[in-house]
């Protein structure tokens, strides 16, 4: 079974990557793919992430990452729930830039392919108004910083030192950087069978 977050600029690779998924995925599991993280993307995908992780005939939960990023408050919610699921979950991560790392990092597993991009950087803030009005929100970005920084320091190898260096630029990472940096768990060849989440074998 499976869901797309009904971003309509899908490529065709992708698509077949997708039927890849669903052939390989038995009856027991579930997949989604997460692309752009726009608001209200929460509110489609969570109804469905809940009933899976209800339904006793779901062993566990595949997350297709594809994303360019988005809004930093929908990643965090994100990461909330999809950690807050008691089955195994693994990300399969094409791309995953600024929030998008936010939502591959909250699965047990993280697989790569030979293709796999990863960008970090800090979170942006455009805003208009009176001083006080943009200090405001300069705290509220400072906070959010803080949950980031978190997220990565408990769920990667990134020191904080080497995050925050990070985060001052627009990092890149390959897939061996990637799992260098514990942001991936394992890589495999692109055409390679497709580990499931309950797999302890993994392929680095």
């Amino acid at each position: 079974m499976g869901l797309n977050n009904g971003n309509d600029r899908d490529s065709s690779y992708i698509s077949a990557f997708l039927a890849k998924v669903a052939e390989q995925t038995a009856e027991n599991q579930a997949f989604i793919w997460i692309r752009d993280i726009r608001p209200g993307l929460l509110e489609y995908v969570a109804p469905r992430l809940t009933d899976w992780a209800r339904d006793a005939n779901v062993a566990d939960i595949r997350i297709c990452v594809a994303s360019n990023g988005g809004d930093l408050d929908e990643a965090l919610a994100l990461y909330s729930l999809i950690r807050s699921i008691q089955k195994p979950t693994l990300a399969h991560v094409w791309w995953a830039y600024s929030g998008g790392v936010l939502v591959a990092l909250a699965c047990d597993r993280r697989v790569g392919f030979e293709a796999t991009t990863v960008l970090i950087h800090d979170p942006w803030m455009a805003v208009e108004g009176r001083s006080d009005y943009i200090q405001d929100h300069v705290q509220g970005v400072e906070l959010k910083r803080k949950l980031v920084n978190k997220i990565f320091l408990e769920r990667t190898k990134l020191t904080k030192r080497k995050l925050q260096a990070m985060q001052r630029k627009e990092w890149w990472m390959d897939s061996r950087d990637a799992l260098r940096y514990g942001i991936l768990t394992e890589t495999v060849a692109d055409e390679t069978l497709l580990p499931s989440p309950t797999d302890n074998e993994g392929m680095d």
